[in-house]
């Protein structure tokens, strides 16, 4: 045979795709006080204040009631658009076995995943420094006791202990918390089920979610910052789920598959009586 035989070996690929690794986002979704608007840019949340109710007189007759005088505030947040897009040539398609368009839709659904989780803890890391006394450091491991320490904060404002409270880990924090049975073992902690292929856990009142490293900034070093939180204490306004269109440009001989969403958030009941707990852990700590 001649040596040059291998030049007409035959090549396949296998059907489908498979996509390189990324996080899926859409981690936050649920766990946040959620609202939808028709075609407007910014929408209001209503809160509503404590009242304190008052003894009534005894005796005497007929008594003026006395009003608790309850606040009734709102909080305005905007929305903005977001774009997740991509060129699809024609020839290529043809040289194809998979249609590329539906691909590309599945890249951009998990983009467009990503950026909803980044608003939303992006405006909770605008907050940092107003939230009370962090639990954990930069420069730390996180524990079981350093979680029990921000439940405690957290009990102490008197938030709901309502099943919403949610709090999502960074991976080594999230590991150093399994190493301890009262955690990892189902006698003490339920699996929780959010979403498809969302890993958490509900234990002590609250909802433990295994997050993705690009979802957490760095405050300093090798530290990741996160937080605890109740699903009342920070809000998302979505005017559009998303968007695909896949339209034919013929000066291009190409497909144009675009994908947007519109959404923001806004955090509701903040401040160091609020239900947010800022929490701390240095992603390079050993887990033991």
């Amino acid at each position: 045979m001649t040596t040059d035989a291998p030049n007409w070996w035959r090549e396949e690929y296998i059907a489908g795709a498979t996509h390189v690794f990324q996080a899926k986002g859409n981690l936050v979704r649920g766990t946040i006080k959620e609202g939808k608007l028709t075609d407007a840019k910014s929408g209001y949340f209503r809160l509503a204040g404590a009242g304190t109710a008052s003894k009534m007189k005894a005796g005497g007759g007929p008594n003026e009631a006395v009003a608790m005088n309850a606040g009734r505030t709102k909080v305005k947040c905007d929305i903005d658009n977001y774009q997740a897009a991509e060129w699809i040539e024609d020839v290529d398609l043809d040289k194809m076995e998979l249609d590329e368009r539906q691909e590309a839709q599945a890249t951009a659904a998990m983009a467009l995943g990503r950026k909803f989780d980044d608003v939303i803890f992006r405006t909770l890391d605008a907050g940092t420094g107003t939230f009370g006394t962090a639990v954990g450091a930069a420069n730390t491991a996180w524990s079981i006791t350093l979680a029990m320490a921000a439940i405690n904060a957290m009990q102490k404002r008197d938030v709901p202990w309502d099943g919403d409270v949610y709090c999502i880990l960074p991976p080594t924090a999230w590991n150093q918390m399994l190493i301890n049975q009262v955690f990892s073992n189902s006698q003490w902690s339920d699996e929780k089920s959010l979403a498809q292929g969302v890993t958490a856990k509900k234990w002590n009142g609250v909802n433990w979610i295994l997050g993705y490293e690009g979802l957490f900034t760095t405050p300093s070093g090798t530290g990741k910052r996160f937080f605890m939180y109740h699903k009342s204490a920070i809000g998302g306004l979505c005017n559009k789920e998303m968007q695909s269109r896949i339209t034919w440009e013929n000066t291009k001989t190409a497909w144009f598959a675009n994908n947007w969403m519109g959404f923001g958030a806004k955090v509701l009941q903040g401040g160091a009586t609020g239900g947010i707990i800022e929490c701390l852990v240095d992603s390079a700590s050993v887990i033991s």
